[in-house]
């Protein structure tokens, strides 16, 4: 096991220094509030990369779009 460059007696180490310091209740409720906070960012950020890439495209569409229309006009105006 390999988690952030950390062996399996490390890792079990902290969570055992863990769950002396806080409590076996008190493990689990900040294990459900860090599990909500990472569920939440998750989304946040999918939101936000689905955003920009939505609004990447549509530039790109456009701006394609603004070049065939210049093309439109040489021509028309030839």
């Amino acid at each position: 096991m390999n988690f952030l460059d950390l062996g399996l007696l490390e890792v079990v180490l902290i969570l055992v220094v863990v769950l002396i310091a806080f409590g076996p209740g008190r493990v689990v409720e900040i294990g459900k509030t860090l599990g909500r906070t990472v569920r939440a960012f998750r989304k946040a950020t999918s939101s936000l990369t689905i955003q920009m890439t939505k609004e990447m495209n549509e530039e790109h569409s456009s701006g394609q779009g603004e070049k065939k229309d210049d093309k439109t006009d040489k021509l028309a105006k030839s």
